[in-house]
């Protein structure tokens, strides 16, 4: 059955990285081509788990943990029993952003999951042209989603995963939501542990933002359409050491999003007895961000497993960024 499994788990494989791009907003069209600023709700394009973040994030290629309802939902096939995780993040300009997610495995082969993110600031006073440093009022922004997925083994090498996630944004009166798509696969080569794996992210139509906000000069205008922060990956990872009680894993990844440059991520993780953890990424042509570094430690209490994990990533002029994770597997 593998057998003939095989050629159908390569095409869906080069069907979905093919049509991809197509589908978000010619992405090989816009190759090399910055378009910032262009595109909404981003905060979905922050990653996810400290140890995803402490391997640079090249993590679509791995996506064995609970954090795979966010780089690739195929990767739940990887798991087994119930994963609970918990990540909270300190982001530049005094922003908080907490995410938790769930799996439960159904059957051998299908997976199911549900994960809610919520980015909030602190209160901020209203401005206007009259009134520069405040006129007594504050206001929020609040950016979250609640997301559902599935992922199905086809074969011992070849998985798929679909995601639907609705997301909405408020600041003071007006709003802004919608629903979005991930797609996923994950091919295991055959070849030691090497694997592929395709995902295109937050894949879904315009968004437009609706509420009775009105300019200061008091003229009613129209609001007009954004695209989805729509991120195409493609990532491999493999142990390039497996000897004893030291393991190596390394990992890559491509990333090609609607609205910048094609960036390009290295990470790499020693784990010492399964228990001890040491991180360390680059990410190329990010921006401001470059390096990456992250520790853990895991262990079992009562017949769960517990993961603890922390990571540090450099922002250059902006301040740095600290994760926090924590899973739970049983």
């Amino acid at each position: 059955m593998d057998g003939m499994m095989r050629p159908l788990a390569l095409a869906l494989s080069l069907l979905l990285a093919s049509v991809a791009p197509v589908g978000a907003q010619e992405l090989v069209h816009n190759f090399g081509e910055e378009r910032a600023a262009t595109t909404v709700l981003n905060f979905l394009k922050i990653g996810v788990g400290a140890r995803a973040e402490g391997m640079g994030q090249a993590f679509a290629g791995v996506a064995d943990d609970a954090t795979a309802l966010y780089w690739n939902p195929a990767g739940l096939s990887l798991l087994e029993g119930n994963h609970v995780g918990l990540n909270h993040l300190e982001w530049p300009a005094d922003i908080a952003y907490t995410w938790l997610g769930g799996v439960r495995q159904i059957s051998p082969t299908l997976h199911l999951g549900m994960a809610y993110g919520q980015l909030s600031t602190e209160a901020m006073p209203v401005t206007t042209e009259e009134h520069p440093d405040g006129d007594g009022r504050t206001f929020f922004f609040t950016d979250q989603f609640v997301q559902a997925t599935g992922a199905l083994r086809l074969t011992n090498q070849f998985s798929c995963g679909l995601t639907a996630r609705y997301v909405r944004e408020d600041i003071m009166d007006v709003t802004m939501d919608g629903v979005l798509l991930d797609l996923g696969t994950f091919y295991r080569t055959g070849w030691r542990d090497l694997s592929v794996a395709v995902a295109l992210v937050n894949f879904g139509g315009q968004f437009a933002p609706k509420g009775s906000w009105t300019p200061t000069d008091g003229r009613e205008r129209g609001w007009e359409d954004f695209s989805p922060p729509t991120v195409f990956r493609l990532g491999s990872a493999a142990h390039v050491l497996d000897k004893g009680d030291h393991q190596l894993l390394a990992s890559v990844q491509i990333n090609h999003p609607v609205d910048n440059l094609e960036s390009y991520d290295l990470g790499g993780e020693y784990a010492w007895r399964e228990t001890a953890f040491l991180r360390g990424g680059w990410k190329f042509n990010g921006g401001e961000e470059s390096w990456t570094a992250g520790a853990g430690l895991s262990f079992e209490r009562y017949g769960v497993g517990v993961r603890l994990d922390i990571s540090y990533s450099d922002f250059g002029l902006l301040d740095n960024s600290r994760r926090l994770s924590t899973q739970f597997d049983w």
